[in-house]
């Protein structure tokens, strides 16, 4: 009977050369463009989605308008208070706003544009348990007089836009209300 047997040099030749197969992938099927010097030119995935286009509109179908992303945000009745653009901007201001030692921001006027952001609702939010009785039913009386300046239409916030500011001062509106129950009866 024939025997075959694999001597411990075999095996780790096979092993490495196996590796060496599964880490090459499908690129060994694949010729690579060469760049300069004859070296070939190494691509990513997301090379590939750039290269990809849309497909081209038909003439019947029209182009459809950019989704306005951002709310730009106008200045607010008081000089002192500050005003976001979006993004990073608004996160720096309610970090501001959640940290103000004073809160004197709390019931003071503010544009439509601005509360659309939600700045000031999240940093309402954030300090509802360290509110005092007064800034609640202040900051209530706000978020109550904003959600009746939106269910008309404003200028520069669509009504998309509208809706969910609508529904984020409801939510806020109720849990500043439960905590001042829970803690001024009230």
């Amino acid at each position: 009977m024939y025997r075959f047997a694999l001597r411990p040099p075999a095996i780790r030749l096979a092993l490495v050369f196996a590796a060496g197969c599964f880490l090459s992938g499908c690129a060994s099927f694949e010729s690579a463009p060469l760049g300069v010097g004859g070296a070939p030119v190494t691509r990513s995935i997301k090379d590939d989605a750039a290269d990809a286009s849309p497909p081209p509109l038909s003439k019947a179908q029209p182009k459809a308008p950019p989704k306005r992303m951002r709310i730009v945000a106008r200045p607010a009745s008081g000089p002192d208070l500050p005003t976001c653009e979006g993004g990073s901007d608004c996160a720096t201001l309610l970090k501001s706003l959640v940290e103000s030692p004073n809160r004197s921001w709390v019931g003071q006027p503010q544009s439509p544009a601005d509360h659309a952001t939600g700045t000031r609702l999240f940093a309402y939010r954030a300090l509802r348990d360290r509110l005092s009785c007064p800034e609640l039913s202040t900051a209530r009386s706000e978020i109550e007089a904003a959600s009746a300046a939106f269910k008309a239409p404003v200028g520069g916030i669509s009504a998309t836009q509208a809706k969910r500011v609508l529904a984020l001062n409801a939510a806020v509106n109720d849990e500043l209300r439960a905590e001042q129950r829970r803690r001024c009866g009230g």
